[in-house]
């Protein structure tokens, strides 16, 4: 596990509070009026930049309010013509009133959470000649890094008590689920569009942990949020919208330059790669922590062993047999 700072983060944290006084007033006549677009000129975006917007090779989307950043990004890209020089269309909302998770279950979450679709051409990752089943880990790992980043710069600016005087312990729960202190922050969607781009949704609790029920169809673990390790950069809905874009877009850019990087290399270092990548996710992950097969009907519990070249895990039951798990989800 690995606990590290961002001065990166801290120069961050500093300009959204200082702009938040003078947006808290106008966003919630803002946001009623402006249209659902693509351009936001609310205070949510304190560098009045204009979306649709292109850096690089990223073209990014902001809306003010939308069902599903999944939905909404299969749209852009299945009915518009992106240009063949960008290779990641991102799109990020300030709030998401009809998210999903996996297997079809609702994604909770609240205005001043992140709320982000990555969406890749699948070419472009073919072309690293890495598995497809990598994908989903190295985005655990991109998640982890930014996520514990964020806490560990906050928590090192504040003099602010928490609950814990000790570090936030940041892990990664397979294959990509992001845990603190053993309860969930944040989850992925990774689905694949009609004209072939992989569409990687992503949601992380900035300033809301929502109630999960431990019953019904969309029980889960319990949830944690950035705001019970750092109250002070969520103290209001300005500062907490912006710093949520920003991760957003952080994780977008991380996982893009990667793919440009690695598809340089001629021929691709694909054994070097996958073994760096394998590496670094495990440096994430808690191995003694035991964890229940979601949708088992006895609810079996088993620990995690070490992680496969394609991806998989191998986990030890109770009864100390080992196996591979390809498609179950864990609570």
């Amino acid at each position: 596990m690995r606990n590290g700072s961002s001065q990166a983060w801290s120069i961050k944290i500093v300009l959204v509070a200082t702009i938040g006084v003078i947006c808290w007033a106008l966003v919630s006549t803002s946001a009623a009026t402006t249209e659902d677009d693509g351009t936001d000129g609310t205070c949510d975006n304190p560098d009045n930049v204009t979306y649709p917007r292109q850096v690089g090779s990223l073209l990014l989307y902001h809306f003010l309010s939308v069902s599903s950043t999944q939905d909404e990004a299969k749209r852009l890209i299945e009915t518009n013509d992106i240009p063949e020089g960008v290779s990641t269309v991102v799109v990020t909302a300030t709030e998401q009133t009809n998210g999903r998770g996996t297997s079809g279950r609702q994604w909770m979450g609240a205005r001043g959470n992140t709320f982000v679709t990555i969406c890749i051409r699948q070419s472009d990752w073919m072309s690293t000649s890495l598995s497809m089943t990598l994908l989903p880990v190295r985005i655990g790992i991109i998640m982890a890094e930014r996520i514990d980043e964020l806490l560990q710069s906050c928590k090192s600016t504040t003099k602010a008590t928490t609950s814990s005087s000790l570090p936030a312990m940041t892990t990664i729960k397979w294959p990509n689920d992001v845990l603190v202190d053993e309860n969930k922050i944040s989850g992925v969607l990774i689905e694949m569009s009609s004209n072939s781009w992989f569409l990687i949704g992503i949601g992380v609790n900035i300033k809301h942990a929502p109630m999960v029920p431990l019953s019904g169809p969309n029980h889960g673990r319990k949830a944690t949020s950035i705001a019970n390790y750092c109250p002070q950069i969520v103290d209001d809905e300005a500062k907490s919208v912006q710093i949520a874009r920003q991760l957003g877009e952080d994780m977008a850019h991380d996982l893009s330059r990667w793919l440009v990087e690695h598809r340089k290399s001629k021929p691709p270092k694909t054994d070097a790669e996958t073994k760096r990548i394998l590496q670094s996710w495990k440096e994430w992950v808690d191995w003694d922590v035991q964890l229940v097969l979601r949708d088992a009907v006895e609810r079996e519990t088993v620990t995690p062993v070490d992680i496969e070249p394609d991806g998989r895990l191998r986990v030890k039951g109770s009864n100390g047999t080992e196996r591979l798990i390809v498609t179950d989800y864990f609570l």
